[in-house]
């Protein structure tokens, strides 16, 4: 009878303890049962559907006198889309009070993530090097190796069938399509703006077909994404410009189109729809090709009376004209030997004539790096991939200034002044130097 009793005490007890442990993972948590210090492992949802984003979380615990740290190896991502989110450069800790223990906490490592797939996921691997500059805890070197727990994640499939349109938006947003006019002459052009606003996987996002009647051509649309640093989820906005010229007069009419995305806190997908836009094509305006001439009489008396100029006069509107024409031939001469050099193959591209053009000219030295698709990253993904193939920390912050540059002149309402235009190209060549170097 003792040992029934003995047996089901024990049984009950493990019983409990499985319990607590499908609570702590439930909640997306997973903490060592070790002293401190240790890692612990949170996610923001563990059941996810695919292409949703969570936050991933590495804090380290510890008691007494924080310890320095630094990273010995990254956590395995395969099968994620990852962005990583910049705790700041000095690391905050707070207290955090664990199954009765007080610590302090202190966040190390964070991520946005999204999986690319439904199925059985793990998040493992990721490693972290403890220097005590005192003394160290209790069973702990000085010198202490802390590894975090693996983190088990259950993707969730979107729902089927999904309807016509979607092309992978999972959040929650927006969506708004414009013209910045409605009514213009033939020959001019008409830019159309989408954008696509709020809370979700915003860089995983591509540019929405646009269809245009036939009596339009159009340029390569540009893209920009747009993000809110502050914010612990990707929120932001994803915009897409075309610019449009229509080839004959008359009234035209832009399809209305849709724009579909899954929102997971609903469980459903949703539809949000532009209207069609109606363009008036106005004759473009006729060159008369001559010029009214004055009522006044013929400027040769004039010219017969009219004092000369003294010599000194001369000698200056002379040097006047020299010097003018000599800038013009070294500018000339300075945007010929440029283009020689591209058309020679002896240099990688210039930067070009305009700000689409200098973008273009980073986007290929960046592919030539060996970055695939670099213009589909977002800022911070190109300065993470050229870290990685050896380009300096320096170069990199200066290529996402350059970008943003680019970006702010492009789609500045007041358009482009030449100044502006002259120091982005001259920015943008000493870029392309640095990036051009070994």
């Amino acid at each position: 009878m003792r040992n029934t009793v003995r047996s089901a005490l024990s049984a009950l007890l493990m019983a409990a303890v499985a319990v607590f442990c499908l609570a702590a993972t439930a909640n997306g948590e997973r903490t060592p049962t070790k002293k401190a210090p240790f890692i612990r492992t949170t996610i923001s949802n563990r059941t996810p559907y695919a292409g949703e984003e969570v936050i991933l979380s590495f804090t380290l615990c510890f008691t007494g006198d924080a310890p320095q740290v630094s990273d010995l190896s990254d956590p395995a991502l395969e099968g994620f889309r990852a962005e990583e989110i910049d705790p700041g450069r000095y690391v905050k800790s707070m207290p955090v009070t664990i199954d009765g223990t007080l610590y302090r906490s202190a966040l190390v490592r964070q991520y946005r993530i999204s999986a690319l797939q439904p199925g059985e996921q793990s998040i493992r691997g990721y490693r972290l090097r403890c220097l005590f500059p005192d003394v160290p805890p209790p069973g702990k070197n000085a010198n202490t190796v802390l590894a975090a727990p693996e983190m088990p994640i259950r993707v969730r499939q979107l729902p089927e069938p999904a309807p016509e349109g979607f092309q992978g938006a999972v959040g929650s947003f927006s969506f708004e399509r414009t013209a910045d006019r409605t009514v213009l002459r033939a020959g001019e052009p008409v830019t159309i703006a989408l954008t696509i606003a709020g809370t979700g996987n915003l860089a995983a996002l591509s540019a929405p077909r646009l269809v245009f009647p036939p009596a339009f051509h159009q340029r390569p649309p540009v893209t920009a994404l747009h993000l809110d640093s502050s914010k612990a989820y990707a929120a932001g906005s994803f915009s897409c410009r075309v610019t449009i010229y229509p080839d004959q007069t008359g009234k035209e009419t832009i399809p209305g189109m849709r724009f579909v995305y899954f929102d997971p806190l609903k469980n459903r997908y949703r539809t949000l729809s532009a209207d069609p836009i109606a363009i008036s094509v106005l004759p473009a305006e006729k060159a008369t090709g001559t010029s009214r001439l004055p009522d006044s009489a013929p400027e040769e008396p004039a010219k017969k009376t009219a004092p000369a100029l003294p010599a000194a006069a001369l000698a200056v509107t002379a040097l006047l004209v020299f010097l003018t024409m000599a800038l013009v031939r070294n500018k000339l001469h300075g945007r010929g030997s440029r283009r020689q050099e591209t058309r020679s193959g002896a240099l990688l591209p210039s930067g070009g004539e305009t700000p689409q053009e200098m973008k273009n000219a980073l986007y290929t030295i960046i592919g030539q790096k060996g970055v695939p698709k670099p213009e589909s990253l977002t800022r911070a993904q190109l300065s993470a991939a050229l870290l990685e193939k050896g380009v300096s920390r320096d170069i990199c912050k200066e290529l996402e200034k350059q970008l943003e540059s680019i970006d702010r002149l492009m789609f500045s309402p007041a358009g482009v002044s030449a100044v502006e235009l002259e120091l982005l190209l001259g920015e943008g060549e000493k870029l392309l130097r640095s990036l051009r170097r070994p």
